[in-house]
Order: C-alpha cells, then sequence, then structure tokens
C-alpha cells in the first residue's frame, strides 16, 4: 500500500512539473509566432519595406537566440522571463511602427510591367510540370507491415 501511494505521488508531482514548464514556455512561443504573422502580413500588403523586413527578422532572430539561451537550464528565471517580454514589447512596436509609416514597397503599376530591353529575362515554362497530363489519372500504392497492412487509391481529377 505504500509503495503504491509513493508511485501515485511521484506520478502526481511528474505531471504538474511537466505541465507547469509547457505552460511556461506557451505564450511567449505563441507571442513570437503572431508577431511573425503580423510581419508577413505587412509584407504581403507592402507596408513593410524589405530593409524594414531585415531589421524586424534580425530582431526575431535575437530573441529566439534569447529564449534559447534562458532554456538552456531547463528553466526561464523571473529576470530572463521579464527581459524577453521588454524585447517582445519594443519588437510590438516596431512591428506597428513600420506597418502604419508611409515606407511603401513599389507596387506594379502597369508601365512597371513592361519588360525593358529583354530585361527582365522571361524563363520558358518548365515541361515536367504540366498538370493537363495527368488528369484521369490515379496514384494507388500499398504498405503491409506484419499486423498492419494500408492501402490507398487517390484519383486525380
Amino acid at each position: 500500500m505504500k509503495q503504491k501511494n509513493l508511485w501515485l505521488g511521484l506520478l502526481f508531482c511528474s505531471i504538474f512539473i511537466w505541465t507547469g514548464n509547457a505552460f511556461a514556455a506557451g505564450p511567449v512561443s505563441q507571442r513570437q509566432f503572431r508577431q511573425q504573422q503580423r510581419i508577413e502580413q505587412g509584407v504581403r500588403k507592402g507596408s513593410i519595406t524589405r530593409p524594414e523586413l531585415r531589421q524586424l527578422n534580425k530582431e526575431q532572430r535575437r530573441i529566439a537566440a534569447l529564449k534559447q539561451r534562458a532554456r538552456r537550464d531547463h528553466r526561464i528565471t523571473r529576470h530572463e522571463a521579464r527581459r524577453i517580454d521588454r524585447l517582445q514589447d519594443r519588437a510590438n512596436r516596431h512591428i506597428y511602427r513600420y506597418k502604419h509609416n508611409q515606407a511603401r514597397q513599389p507596387r506594379m503599376t502597369r508601365h512597371a510591367r513592361k519588360r525593358h530591353n529583354g530585361y527582365p529575362p522571361v524563363a520558358p515554362p518548365h515541361r515536367h510540370c504540366s498538370v493537363g497530363q495527368y488528369i484521369g489519372s490515379s496514384i494507388s500504392g500499398m504498405l503491409v507491415q506484419p499486423g498492419v497492412s494500408l492501402a490507398w487509391n487517390i484519383a486525380l481529377d
């Protein structure tokens, strides 16, 4: 009975420690992911220029490296978490400023699409990438292992 209680106690303690570490690392990485999405959205809309993108990516890499250093000992201290939080606050401000300043990516206008003196050169289409030759065919396969068998058939329409 005592041994059973000991094992249950160890199990609950290990689960508690494991979930605590998982929840401690969660919001920081989610925040970094959201920042990366905001940067990509700014690039797609044309509101973040290439030099601004380089600077924002450099800042994101610096934050990621700081988090890696903080996780080396498998525990992020209060001081390290506060420092990471301040850097991410600063990165948020930079993302906002770059998305809302007047600098814009050059847009493709009607005249910008014209090729001047054959520049840039036009690449020939890739023959091996044409989709038309595969329409109406199918891909099928089978995987057989001891105790497990898997078969598939994918129609390409």
